[in-house]
């Protein structure tokens, strides 16, 4: 059930308080980061992945370059260039549903270090059909502007990114406790949402308003956030190696989903760590940092049921299973999967729903004792997802 929401104040304490644990509803364990490419931009504010290409990141200067966007592959390599002309400050990045659904890029030209603009700008392209590194200059006419300011004063916001769900616009601030609005100090987060009206004209002079929802206290400056293209976590950080990740239940808003307990992860050290953003796949996600040669580093997700955290749910993970069956005091790597303390059929069924291939494909062949386990897991397996439970206490089996 959706949690009632209103202005909320979110501080680090809540890390230890009352909430969701993280295996409870759902998994969130992020393997080491893998250096895959190296960044060729001199000042990479921003990254997110392509919805229509997929293997490729959109990524783009911060304030004092040309107003860019880079198609890149994971590697770096440059396979995309879009000139919008000069920028203001662009700060971050994020892809999702625009005008008629169209997936499309929205830039952030956001920054305001000394709290001085008149008002924020968005920009809305449509992702190109078609990649081309001619550095294409892109008219005014074949995107969209939107100019807003927030209901407080002017604000510092770097980090931006669209709900794939609703199409909802996220802004968090960065922060400065020079400022009366931050009187609290570094840590607090203002969070604003904007919805796809943003982008309809008004009359000269006028702006839209964003809606401040509340603020957060988790990290000091924050600098980048996205949603996964399926709509679960929303990931959040700064220049830190800490960073975190919400989680949406089915029903919820983001909005919902901040009012949970945050998830902490680490992030590989970074010189200027001010980009993330998901893959296509929701499986996997991107950090880089405001250096030319930075890495591009890739975090995979660890799948419920992978025991060996190697983002793989297959045997290996069985045979574990099968070693702690009917353990106590067990933990996921010895194949606890549902964090309950025990290894017992309902944890065989987590590894049998992920599994790949399935349970009947295994090519290695278990003990006699591990058949039956196998056996007696599957047919719970097959009970549970059937109703076969329920059936026969009702027919008085």
């Amino acid at each position: 059930m959706p949690r009632a929401w209103g202005l909320f104040a979110i501080a680090a304490v809540c890390l230890a308080g009352a909430g969701r644990s993280p295996g409870t509803a759902g998994e969130f364990v992020v393997l080491p980061p893998l250096a895959v490419g190296t960044m060729p931009l001199e000042e990479a504010s921003g990254i997110t992945g392509s919805l229509l290409h997929p293997g490729v990141l959109w990524t783009h200067n911060d304030s004092g370059n040309p107003g860019i966007i880079y198609g890149l592959t994971m590697s770096g390599a440059v396979v995309g260039s879009y000139n919008f002309g000069s920028q203001n400050d662009w700060e971050d990045i994020a892809v999702g549903p625009g005008k008629n659904g169209a997936s499309s890029i929205y830039i952030a030209d956001t920054g305001d270090n000394n709290f001085a603009r008149e008002y924020a700008r968005l920009y809305r392209y449509a992702e190109p059909a078609t990649l081309t590194t001619s550095s294409s200059v892109i008219h005014s006419s074949q995107y969209e502007q939107a100019r807003f300011q927030y209901p407080n004063g002017p604000d510092d916001v770097e980090a931006l990114t669209v709900d794939p769900l609703t199409g909802e616009i996220y802004l968090f601030s960065k922060g400065n406790s020079q400022f009366p609005q931050y009187s609290e100090g570094n840590s607090t987060t203002h969070v604003y949402r904007l919805d796809q009206s943003v982008f309809d004209p008004l009359p000269a002079g006028t702006y839209h308003q964003a809606d401040q929802l509340g603020s957060l206290s988790i990290l000091s400056r924050v600098t980048a956030a996205d949603i996964s293209p399926d709509g679960r976590w929303l990931l959040i950080r700064s220049r830190s190696t800490t960073a975190y990740a919400y989680e949406r239940l089915p029903g919820e808003s983001i909005a919902d989903a901040l009012l949970g307990t945050p998830i902490p992860f680490q992030l590989a050290s970074e010189a200027q760590g001010e980009a993330i953003g998901w893959a296509d796949d929701s499986k996997s996600f991107f950090t880089t940092s405001e250096r030319v040669g930075a890495a591009i580093y890739q975090y995979k997700l660890s799948p419920p049921g992978d025991a060996n955290l190697d983002a793989v749910v297959d045997g290996a993970d069985y045979t574990i299973w099968a070693d702690h069956y009917l353990q106590t005091g067990a933990t996921r790597a010895q194949g606890d999967f549902n964090h309950d303390g025990v290894v017992d059929g309902a944890d065989y069924t987590i590894w049998a729903d992920h599994s790949s291939p399935a349970p009947a494909a295994l090519a290695v062949v278990p003990e006699p004792a591990s058949w039956m386990l196998l056996a007696g897991g599957t047919l719970l397996c097959f009970l549970r997802r059937s109703g076969g439970i329920l059936r026969l206490v009702r027919e008085g089996r």
